[in-house]
């Protein structure tokens, strides 16, 4: 089946279940991968990864609340979802630029302007610590991001999900005081800067 029958299929679907392409999902993680727009992890941008963005459209029109699709097996998932344009739903938009990256397509200048086929909303990063937003787990801190090392303060400072893990050497490091004979510790202060931040949103929860 042809990339453009595809696209007659969904668009179809879509408009005989009455749904609106612009719904709001429960929540969306986008992410930019390598190579671009290969969601299902195979090494490559193909057919199967526009069948496998239609699929993500219809869970998403239907409120994300049965499991994600099998197909998604890129980098980052089940967390990530295919929202290419990193607008925050998952929705035709995405389709389309899948199908961009399906036929080896560059992307319009005016969503890659750096022309790297990663979607210029993608690559944000408000606190300027060198880890885009998408995968800062406190974006408008600074001083906690990937790859940071990990301290004793309550908060999960290297965003691998683990707060003051004791595997983590730095930890034990950062509460000494430099006495190891008095048996005081000196903690690093928890962050008071994090600011609001929502990450997950419950559209339907009846359902």
């Amino acid at each position: 089946m042809s990339t453009r029958t595809l696209l007659r299929v969904f668009i179809s679907i879509v408009a005989l279940a009455g749904f609106s392409v612009s719904s709001s999902p429960r929540s969306a993680m986008a992410i930019c991968l390598t190579p671009p727009g290969d969601i299902t992890g195979d090494g490559t941008a193909a057919v199967t990864d526009v069948q496998c963005n239609i699929l993500m459209n219809l869970w998403s029109l239907g409120g994300q609340v049965d499991d994600v699709p099998t197909c998604l097996k890129g980098q980052g998932s089940p967390a990530f979802i295919a929202d290419h344009n990193c607008d925050k739903v998952v929705n035709i938009s995405d389709t389309l630029l899948a199908v961009s990256f399906a036929l080896k397509q560059l992307l319009a200048v005016e969503l890659d302007a750096n022309a790297n086929q990663c979607v210029d909303a993608c690559e944000t990063d408000l606190d300027g610590d060198g880890d885009y937003d998408f995968t800062d787990c406190s974006p408008l801190y600074a001083g906690i991001f990937t790859g940071t090392p990990e301290l004793c303060n309550g908060f999960d400072d290297n965003c691998n999900g683990l707060v003051d893990e004791p595997a983590a050497g730095s930890v034990k490091a950062s509460c000494q005081n430099g006495n190891f004979c008095d048996g005081e510790e000196t903690c690093k202060a928890y962050p008071t800067n994090l600011g609001v931040q929502f990450s997950e949103i419950l559209v339907n929860p009846a359902a």
